[in-house]
């Protein structure tokens, strides 16, 4: 990394272990699904950014039970269990799924979190990591990649669906995709 960079997450990663925050991987967490599922919507509720979706505690309870080995991550400070990163990992590629923790509050925690899902990442071998949809500036910072995402639409009726391929791109530009180049020895886009 960069100094820059190498200095701002040794920073808040330092920050971190002053205040006893600890992360374990582990796949047994039903017991937690309504602890987790409330620290999900506090992270719902202040996010301004996409969201897909809204999680239930049977999600978590279910996820723990129907995806066994694959590792999720739990943050603690101390023995109090103060966050969580979902992650799934499939073959060859882990995905940070979601994210919660117990308070909003805008403290390192989340660049500790992020930092802890690419180190996940190399411990379990993952070659591919996807982080998510969200927060792109942090996540850049630790050396991801922006990518655009395709999307595919389609009308209720022949009529709309002839007017949808030419009035969306007029209505939805892409903004360009300004990658920082984190590393010494990184790929500038």
């Amino acid at each position: 990394m960069k100094s820059y960079y190498r200095s701002k997450l040794r920073k808040h990663l330092a920050i971190n272990q002053a205040q006893g925050i600890r992360h374990e991987l582990t796949s047994e967490f039903h017991h937690l699904a309504e602890q987790l599922c409330r620290q999900w919507l506090v992270v719902h509720h202040q996010a301004d950014e996409f969201a897909r979706e809204k999680l239930t505690p049977e999600f978590y309870h279910e996820l723990s039970h129907q995806m066994e080995e694959r590792s999720k991550a739990l943050y603690y400070k101390g023995d109090e269990l103060v966050g969580h990163a979902l992650l799934l990992q499939d073959g060859e590629l882990l995905r940070w799924l979601y994210f919660g923790r117990e308070t909003a509050v805008n403290d390192s925690l989340y660049i500790y979190v992020g930092w802890s899902v690419v180190h996940s990442a190399i411990l379990l071998g993952a070659k591919q990591l996807e982080l998510g949809l969200t927060t792109y500036p942090i996540k850049q910072d630790l050396g991801a990649q922006l990518e655009p995402i395709h999307i595919a639409l389609r009308g209720t009726s022949n009529f709309i669906n002839t007017f949808v391929g030419w009035f969306y791109p007029l209505l939805n530009r892409v903004p360009p995709i300004h990658n920082r180049n984190v590393f010494k020895t990184g790929i500038r886009n």
